[in-house]
């Protein structure tokens, strides 16, 4: 066993530890952990000791072995090589913040490892009897990238070199291009943990979102049917009256404060409180249907 696991034992754990408890972004510390963790095997190749990969990275076989089941969360913070790192890094440094935002750093969290284990197991489960190395933080990423689809549709995103688009129709692109490369018998990705990953992420995220949330209806906001003046405004609005779930309701209703425009002077919204107003002075104050 690699000398070396109790360091990256306290540095994934006082990284997940850190961020919880002095609120830092979730997202970016787990980039900076996985960094981290990087360069601790890279230093252990200078040493010329056994490779992290052979005691944290996930094995099929392991399902097998109890004692071996806590690979299917660290193998989430290794990575096969410089790129690998580098590509899982960008993208969990672009999405991952613009989700944690909106939804805290407690429900990320729980979304990022929970689909992040998901994807690793379904990977394991499709591949029992195949001798197979799983490791990296595609599976994690393609879940908070599915809870991102189904919390904030209407939300557009930058994947480069693609121009910036709405989550779905970015999720609709990587199912497919994921699905053709599965299907290639002589690919060395785990492509199925991603896709089980983002099937995670769309499946649990609602849920998840559930944690700490009242399970009550909710009252209609009255005042916002003078700002719907567009079919996709008023979509929203729909979807903030259909929901019972106090803070997916909010997310969505700053959403539509994003799109809606001033009915005087035409200029973007803000809010504070139960308060819209626009910089030229019009204001309204939002008020509960009984």
């Amino acid at each position: 066993m690699s000398p070396l696991i109790p360091i990256v034992v306290a540095v994934v754990l006082g990284g997940i530890i850190f961020s919880l408890v002095r609120r830092a972004p979730f997202s970016l510390t787990m980039a900076a952990v996985i960094g981290a963790v990087s360069a601790i095997g890279v230093m252990e190749s200078w040493l010329d000791v056994s490779p992290l990969v052979l005691d944290l990275a996930f094995q099929p076989v392991h399902l097998t072995v109890p004692a071996s089941s806590y690979t299917l969360f660290t193998s989430m913070f290794l990575h096969a090589n410089f790129f690998h790192l580098i590509f899982n890094m960008i993208a969990l440094i672009l999405i991952g913040p613009l989700l944690e935002e909106r939804i805290g750093a407690p429900r990320f969290a729980v979304i990022y490892i929970v689909t992040g284990i998901i994807g690793t197991l379904a990977f394991g489960l499709m591949h029992l009897n195949e001798r197979a190395i799983v490791l990296g933080a595609s599976g994690a990423i393609s879940g908070i990238l599915g809870a991102f689809a189904v919390l904030y549709p209407m939300v557009k995103i930058r994947m480069l070199p693609l121009p910036p688009m709405r989550v779905p129709f970015v999720v609709a692109i990587i199912i497919a291009v994921e699905t053709v490369f599965a299907l290639n018998p002589n690919s060395h990705i785990a492509h199925e943990a991603h896709l089980m990953g983002l099937a995670a992420g769309i499946l649990l995220a609602p849920l998840i979102m559930r944690i700490g949330s009242p399970e009550k209806e909710v009252p209609h906001l009255a005042g916002l049917e003078e700002l719907a003046v567009t079919d996709e405004l008023q979509a929203i609005l729909r979807t903030i009256e259909g929901e019972s779930v106090e803070d997916v309701r909010r997310a969505w209703l700053d959403q539509f404060l994003q799109m809606a425009r001033c009915p005087e002077c035409g200029g973007s919204l803000q809010s504070k409180g139960w308060r819209v107003y626009s910089d030229c002075g019009w204001s309204m104050k939002m008020k509960r249907k009984e």
